[in-house]
């Protein structure tokens, strides 16, 4: 009995252009404490090759945390990229399609461990009806649970968000990274944000262009004057997630019945800070030409885990995976 109550150490890693990593115990009952401190954060290791980035980021770690491999600590990580078989399929140049070599670490895309803390930790626990978490920022990641008739939980997508949505009206369609015009990520990122801003008339200034979440709230913080530029750009961007939203409902069929708990979709990531629920649920009412569409069964939450989601469905994942037990029967506990 002791042992299975045993602690043991394991890290979570959150990759993106900076790698921000936790270290949380967990117990072989697969529970799984979170810790008191903040992460750490530091610059992603930069390699001319592939097979060099896993020994740069074992090096990276080990110089900015106080993870030790020797000792059998386990790690594990998200990832800013598509993921096909524990693999991240995109290159160190940012080249999609080129595997990217993290050893046999546990990996999951980042748009999917955003999903599973939220499931676990977050603004979905406990919810039973379809799920959908999107993660704004950069990019979007997406995250999705249906539920089947015995309560088990159904992963239809591998974390990336790009399908078409509606483009009428819109006056600069952006062409994303993944080839297509129309594509939801293109039109609801930081770089789209940007361009609405713009569009209006709003000047950003080169070191906001990459946080333009943060730009924004300076302009419309309590006491200034109303910013009807920065208004009228917020609300096409409401209108353009709202067209994303209602594609994933009808697509995914998350619409159910009466005696099911209703769809949720929750919204994390920097750029969520910007998002008035209310204003995007009544777009989500009157998409399509102002006809109701999803009627008025729709829960939209905002993620309350903040930038520690990441870290939290990665270590969750590495978790799951030394116990070998399903990921969403992990419990996280205070402490």
């Amino acid at each position: 009995m002791l042992e299975r109550h045993r602690r043991f150490r394991v890290w979570g890693l959150d990759i993106g252009q900076t790698v921000k990593a936790m270290a949380f115990t967990y117990d072989k009952t697969g529970n799984l404490y979170l810790p008191a401190q903040r992460n750490e954060k530091f610059l992603t290791p930069r390699t001319a090759r592939n097979s060099a980035f896993s020994g740069a980021l074992f090096d990276a770690v080990r110089k900015n945390t106080g993870w030790s491999h020797d000792c059998g600590e386990a790690l594990g990580v998200s990832f800013c990229g598509p993921v096909i078989r524990r693999t991240v399929m995109v290159s160190v140049n940012r080249r999609i399609g080129a595997p990217l070599d993290l050893g046999r670490l546990p990996v999951l895309n980042d748009g999917m461990a955003h999903t599973l803390a939220s499931r676990l930790a977050g603004s979905g626990k406990g919810h039973k009806g379809a799920y959908c978490m999107l993660t704004l920022g950069s990019g979007v990641g997406l995250g999705m649970f249906h539920w089947g008739d015995h309560g088990d939980a159904l992963v239809p997508n591998n974390g990336e968000a790009h399908f078409s949505v509606h483009t009428e009206g819109i006056r600069r369609v952006p062409k994303c990274n993944c080839g297509r015009y129309g594509c939801f990520e293109a039109l609801v990122n930081n770089k789209a944000l940007v361009d609405l801003l713009e569009q209006e008339g709003v000047e950003v200034p080169g070191e906001r262009r990459d946080n333009a979440g943060f730009f924004i709230e300076e302009l419309t913080r309590p006491g200034m004057r109303p910013n009807f530029k920065v208004g009228r750009a917020l609300g096409a961007w409401h209108q353009r997630l709202a067209s994303g939203i209602c594609n994933l409902w009808a697509m995914n069929d998350m619409g159910g019945n009466r005696l099911q708990e209703p769809p949720m979709f929750v919204l994390g990531g920097g750029l969520s800070r910007l998002v008035l629920t209310a204003t995007l649920k009544q777009f989500c009412f009157t998409e399509f030409g102002g006809k109701p569409f999803m009627g008025k069964r729709l829960l939209i939450r905002k993620e309350k885990l903040g930038n520690a989601a990441g870290c939290i469905g990665a270590a969750a994942w590495a978790v799951a995976e030394c116990l070998d037990m399903d990921p969403l029967n992990i419990r996280v506990l205070r402490g």
